[in-house]
């Protein structure tokens, strides 16, 4: 099963749901929106390239680190769980976890300010 991300329409919370019990999550007084994956599609700077090699994953992008665009967060989904890195404003979207010895990518998904929520 996928992770599901929510995002409050008022104030911008975001929640990572891990089991959906088919309950809605009330933020600001009013339910909260899934946040539906977009496509990524060729050379698209949202398509994370994805480096597995013993027990590390790094993930990198190609993708504008400024103010007014950036990557805000990288969640890495496994067999075992997920893992997940905010980033700054203007901070390269680069991130390195350590995995378990059995412990594989399932998912990864990347988060732009402007253009939302991405699934590779």
């Amino acid at each position: 099963m996928s992770l599901i991300f929510k995002k409050c329409s008022i104030c911008g919370n975001e929640v990572i749901v891990l089991h959906d019990s088919g309950n809605e999550i009330i933020c600001c007084g009013r339910p909260m929106k899934a946040i539906s994956p977009n496509i990524i599609a060729g050379k698209d700077p949202h398509a994370p390239y994805v480096y597995q090699a013993d027990n590390k994953v790094l993930i990198t992008l190609k993708h504008p680190a400024t103010i007014e665009h950036h990557i805000e967060w990288i969640v890495v989904e496994t067999n075992k769980g997920y893992f997940k890195r905010d980033f700054e404003d203007e901070e390269t979207p680069t991130a390195l976890f350590n995995l378990d010895k059995d412990e594989f990518v399932l998912n990864v998904y990347v988060y732009c300010n402007i253009h939302g929520l991405f699934k590779d």
